[in-house]
């Protein structure tokens, strides 16, 4: 049962928004089909509850369960009134809570199909085939909504494939991850098949619009050029891959956008980024909106250190009340966000995880004895790395379509982790 609870969980997860409520087909196009009222994708986190409660015995008699519980109930029981303090109200702090803990069953539900001796590989096989879908539903959404639309010039926000609404931005953070693992494993493995399957992952983020494709790739590929577990020739080939995969782009992007400008000119994107300062709509450009974080908990000691707490800088669709320090014109994305609630502590505490968890990939990829997993972990480290980058482009970790599939995978492979270290310590 709990196995079909997380297929499920994924499957809903990456797909159940794309056919709620759209407030204007005028506005969003095909990017939700109006078919479900938009709180049919709460059914997403009951489901993760259900698997929660599933495996909670189990659990219970884990030391790897019992101490992050505590300090995370700790943590949360100094929070709310800390929230309060800062104009904060109980709905924007559990709605804050919410968004940063929702992967937590998902994670340890991958986590318990590797302690009973599970496969994790229909479950990142599953994953890639709802990748996959994106193609066919983004050259959908690009037929038809643009045309609907009619709009001036190039806004192809409304085109997200199942991600649901103006959610571009996250559709490419998931794919370019896919990719970057589908390319960790052409290397292993060299089967050509394997480029299809990227390729296709690539041109949903192209029709989109979507210029972080180009930046997250450019660091996961130069991540694996650098620190990952390939030979002297396999890496001459990925230097080879990366200039045909980037010309590749560089050419569709060219030809669907029709830009004048080279997108593969690092000029190009900074030029991109200082006009968003001067838009109409009065949004600002993504790094000015770190800094406006940042002078805005400095402004209020001890905010720097501990942030205006949690839930005071988020957007409440459910209920309708924004926190107190939410702005739709300068809180856009996740570190945006996170920076004002959590300060530079929380900062820190995610830094050392992510760095943790790619330590955590590389040793699970160097010593275990299952080729899949080893491949699997040794992908998994760049997405970890480009992770924080990604940051910057979308709020990825409190959206369910990245953060369960990107939970599920890191829960398996710490378990793997565990299991491989405690051999070690009986062999020595």
């Amino acid at each position: 049962m709990i196995k079909k609870l997380i297929y499920l969980n994924l499957v809903l997860a990456i797909t159940l928004n794309w056919f709620t409520k759209n407030p204007s087909i005028l506005t969003h196009g095909f990017s939700y089909l109006d078919i479900l009222p938009k709180q049919a994708f709460g059914i997403v986190e009951v489901i993760s509850i259900l698997i929660f409660l599933g495996i909670l015995p189990y659990l219970s008699k884990q030391k790897v369960f019992i101490l992050p519980l505590a300090l995370l109930i700790g943590y949360l029981a100094v929070s709310l009134p800390y929230t309060l303090i800062w104009d904060g109200k109980i709905v924007h702090f559990i709605i804050g809570v919410r968004s940063y803990v929702s992967f937590i069953p998902i994670f340890y539900g991958g986590y318990y199909l590797s302690q009973k001796g599970y496969s994790i590989k229909p479950y990142v096989i599953l994953i890639l085939i709802l990748s996959l879908i994106q193609l066919p539903v983004t050259i959908f959404q690009y037929v038809f909504s643009l045309t609907l639309l009619k709009r001036a010039g190039t806004q192809y926000d409304v085109i997200a494939g199942t991600m649901g609404g103006l959610a571009g931005n996250l559709m490419s953070i998931l794919l370019s991850s896919t990719a970057l693992v589908l390319i960790y494993f052409y290397f292993k493995y060299k089967k050509k098949i394997i480029l299809i399957g990227i390729a296709s992952l690539i041109i949903p983020s192209i029709l989109a619009e979507a210029k972080g494709v180009f930046i997250i790739l450019f660091f996961g590929l130069s991540y694996f050029l650098i620190a990952g577990n390939l030979k002297v020739n396999r890496k001459i080939g990925l230097i080879f891959i990366s200039i045909f995969l980037f010309t590749f782009l560089s050419f569709l992007y060219v030809s669907f956008i029709g830009l004048e400008r080279d997108v593969l000119d690092p000029e190009y994107y900074v030029e991109y980024e200082n006009k968003k300062n001067f838009r109409e709509d009065g949004r600002v450009a993504r790094y000015t909106s770190l800094i406006l974080a940042t002078e805005l908990i400095a402004s209020k000691p001890p905010g720097l250190v501990f942030g205006l707490g949690l839930g005071n800088a988020a957007k409440n669709n459910l209920v309708g009340q924004d926190g107190p320090f939410y702005s739709f014109f300068t809180v856009l994305h996740f570190w945006d966000r996170f920076i004002i609630e959590t300060g530079f502590f929380g900062v820190f505490v995610v830094f050392f995880l992510i760095i943790k968890s790619i330590m955590m990939l590389k040793y699970v990829e160097k010593k275990s004895n299952d080729k899949f997993l080893s491949v699997l972990a040794g992908g998994m480290t760049a997405v970890m790395f480009v992770s924080i980058i990604a940051g910057v482009y979308t709020d990825h970790f409190n959206r369910v379509q990245y953060s369960y599939p990107l939970a599920l995978i890191i829960g398996y492979i710490y378990s793997e982790y565990l299991k491989i270290k405690k051999v070690s310590r009986r062999s020595n």
